[in-house]
């Protein structure tokens, strides 16, 4: 009987190599942080609420593609000294501790999600 492999790589989180080559299929928005363990993205807001708005888009695209990144709404210092509202998106398969390729399919559903405003 074969072990049910959901992640589809036996069980390891994506190499760097397999993750670089992953990289053109999503937009490039997206970077690969901690050496190679996470997918990142940053959505620059105009303003607090809309950020909750989209916030809560990638929060229903997630649940309907049942993978689950951490999502984040910050206000931070930015230029001139005035403050701006990012949406921060982090996919990463923490059973793995790294990527797999769900976390690459729902980097793309949220780029079309996200091309559609």
């Amino acid at each position: 009987s074969k072990v049910c492999d959901p992640y589809e790589n036996e069980g390891n989180p994506l190499s760097e190599a397999q993750c670089t080559s992953l990289m053109p299929t999503v937009s490039s928005e997206w970077a690969l942080v901690d050496d190679n363990s996470a997918l990142v993205r940053e959505i620059e807001v105009d303003n607090y609420m809309k950020g909750a708005k989209l916030l809560t888009t990638l929060a229903a695209v997630a649940f309907n593609d049942g993978h689950f990144p951490l999502l984040s709404l910050e206000r931070r210092v930015a230029r001139r000294r005035r403050w701006q509202e990012y949406v921060v998106v982090r996919c990463q398969t923490v059973v793995l501790g790294g990527l797999s390729y769900r976390d690459f399919q729902l980097a793309m559903l949220m780029d079309v999600e996200m091309s559609k405003t």
